[in-house]
């Protein structure tokens, strides 16, 4: 029997995209994340399964019409998912506060779901990121 953590979801204001997602990658650098994209013309697919977030990078200046998402797929090759003119970033989090997903809808509509496997408070975990 699976056990459920509750969760809320908050929108990230698109000024704060960059320093959310920098804040984010150093938060949850090593941990292993799931990449989806839910479109409902190709229905849903798994882009990255269990791989280790290397981070997530925002155009900085201006209005952000990038955001890219980077894992390892082994300690010395990294890929990442690119989302093209997002609109909208969430970030669903445990009632403790620990971050749990990340949704990030595009301009054409396709939303990227990013989810941590297990949600928890970054400062009650203890070197379980790969060594660099």
């Amino acid at each position: 029997m699976a056990i459920r953590t509750a969760t809320t979801t908050r929108e990230i204001e698109r000024k704060e995209w960059p320093d959310f997602f920098d804040a984010f990658s150093r938060r949850h650098e090593g941990w292993l994340v799931t990449i989806e994209l839910l479109d409902k013309d190709l229905g849903d697919q798994i882009e990255v399964e269990n791989k280790a977030l290397k981070g997530i990078v925002v155009e900085r200046k201006g209005d952000p019409r990038i955001i890219d998402i980077f894992v390892w797929n082994t300690p010395d090759e990294d890929s990442s998912h690119i989302i093209d003119k997002p609109t909208r970033v969430w970030v669903e989090e445990t009632d403790e506060g620990a971050d749990a997903a990340i949704e990030i809808e595009s301009e054409d509509h396709a939303t990227t779901l990013l989810k941590l496997r297990t949600p928890a408070l970054p400062e009650t975990v203890d070197g379980v990121g790969p060594s660099r």
